[in-house]
């Protein structure tokens, strides 16, 4: 299947008709990673070993392979599915999906075509080099007039005037 890249733009909530500047990454400057925050973390809590052990066996015992077989059972995703799936919500014309935490350089955003139909992949970094991937339509009286991330949200504006 071929996907086409859909371009993301960046701008500031208070100018938005102004694209931002580049920003220096949120970590920048800080000599910690948050793995080792995590770790330190973790490793003050001697009195709740057992029940973080036990916890992540639970964890890994009834979840295997989440991802995996919510891709086998959601294939492509209806635009509410999609939205409940990610907690956003349609505004003034535009899909906007909180994806606070996501730097734009980790969230991409391609178009392709699955039985004749118009279908987005949304893919996101997570941690270590793995990627989170949903498929989405949009509604069937719209198009896409463009994407824009904005304060960790991405906004996709529809064109309402399909033909």
């Amino acid at each position: 299947m071929d996907w086409n890249a859909v371009p993301i733009e960046e701008r500031d909530p208070s100018h938005p008709d102004t694209p931002v500047p580049d920003a220096p990454r949120a970590p920048a400057g800080l000599n910690v990673t948050p793995e080792a925050l995590h770790d330190r973390f973790l490793g003050e809590l001697d009195h709740l070993e057992a029940a973080i052990s036990l916890h992540q066996e639970i964890v890994v015992e009834q979840s295997g392979d989440i991802e995996a077989r919510f891709e086998q059972v959601a294939g492509v995703l209806r635009t509410g599915a999609f939205l409940d799936l990610f907690g956003g919500s349609e505004k003034d014309g535009a899909l906007v999906i909180p994806l606070h935490g996501c730097e734009l350089s980790g969230v991409g955003l391609s178009m392709g075509e699955v039985d004749g139909r118009v279908v987005f992949r949304l893919q996101l970094a997570t941690e270590g080099s793995e990627r989170l991937e949903r498929l989405f339509t949009l509604p069937s009286d719209c198009n896409l007039a463009d994407a824009v991330w904005t304060v960790g949200e991405l906004r996709l504006n529809l064109d309402r005037s399909r033909p």
